[in-house]
C-alpha cells in the first residue's frame, strides 16, 4: 500500500483496519505482535468500539503508550524514533525544541531528551541537535 493512502480513513474498510495499518507502518509494534494482541483481544473488526477496545488493550499491555496512541489515532504515524531512541511520551514544547520521555534502544534505558526540530536545526550552527536532560533509573 502506498504510504499517502494512510492518510485517508476512507481507503480501509474499518476504523480498525486504518490503525492497523498506520500501527504497522510507524514501527512501534512489529506484526506478529500486533496479530498477537488481535487473537488475545479476539475483537470483531467491524464491531461498534472495536478500535477503541484494542487500543485500550495495546496501552495496557505495555505494547505502545497512551502518547502513541493518540498520536496514532489522529492519523501520525511518523515521529516515533529518533536516531537511538524510541519516543514514549511528549513532555512539552518550545522555541523549535520537544521534550520527549524515551528509551534508548542501545542500554534499554529511560531517558528525557530535547530534541529540536527539523526547522531549527540548520540555525544551530553544527551544534548538537538533542541532548539527554536526564537518566532515569529502571
Amino acid at each position: 500500500m502506498h504510504p499517502h493512502c494512510l492518510l485517508f480513513r476512507e481507503c480501509f474498510s474499518t476504523e480498525l483496519d486504518w490503525f492497523l495499518a498506520l500501527l504497522l507502518a510507524s514501527g512501534l509494534v512489529k506484526t506478529d505482535e500486533i496479530n498477537k494482541a488481535l487473537s488475545e483481544l479476539a475483537v470483531d473488526r467491524s464491531q461498534d468500539g472495536a478500535l477503541d477496545a484494542f487500543c485500550a488493550h495495546l496501552v495496557e499491555t505495555g505494547r505502545i503508550t497512551d502518547w502513541q496512541r493518540e498520536m496514532l489515532r489522529n492519523g501520525q504515524f511518523r515521529g516515533f524514533f529518533y536516531e537511538d531512541y524510541r519516543l514514549m511520551h511528549k513532555i512539552g514544547a518550545e522555541y523549535g525544541m520537544g521534550t520527549f520521555v524515551a528509551q534508548e534502544h542501545s542500554s534499554g534505558d529511560c531517558v528525557t531528551i530535547q530534541i529540536h526540530s527539523p526547522a531549527a536545526a540548520p540555525s544551530l550552527s553544527g551544534r548538537v541537535k538533542h541532548q539527554i536532560i536526564e537518566r532515569h533509573n529502571q
